[in-house]
C-alpha cells in the first residue's frame, strides 16, 4: 500500500506501510517539523506496517524532538512494531 501523509488540523495522519522504500518521502515531510511549533502530533491509526526503515524514520523524528526541546505525540493504535519499538525503548530505562 502507498504511504499518504494528510494534515488534519494540528496533526498528521499517516496512512499506509512505512517502509524503505518510502522513507524519504516521510523524512521530507517532516524535514523541519519543530521549526514553527512546540509539538508536532502524528495519528497512527491509519499505519497498516513499518519495517525496520520506518521504525527508524520514528526514531530519528523523536531524537530530533529531543534535541529541539519539543513534543513529539503519537495519537492512535497503528503498527505494532512501531509501538513495540517504543515500549522497548521506552522501559528499558
Amino acid at each position: 500500500m502507498a504511504l499518504e501523509i494528510l494534515q488534519n488540523n494540528e496533526a498528521f495522519v499517516i496512512d499506509g506501510d512505512l517502509n524503505h522504500t518510502n522513507v524519504s518521502k516521510f523524512h521530507a515531510s517532516f524535514e523541519n517539523a519543530f521549526t514553527d511549533t512546540n509539538q508536532l502530533v502524528i495519528n497512527i491509526d491509519k499505519l497498516k506496517s513499518a519495517d525496520v526503515a520506518g521504525v527508524s524514520a520514528f526514531e530519528s523524528l523523536y531524537q530530533q524532538a529531543v534535541k529541539h526541546k519539543k513534543r513529539l505525540v503519537l495519537v492512535g493504535y497503528g503498527s505494532r512494531d512501531l509501538y513495540n519499538h517504543f515500549e522497548t525503548t521506552f522501559t528499558r530505562n
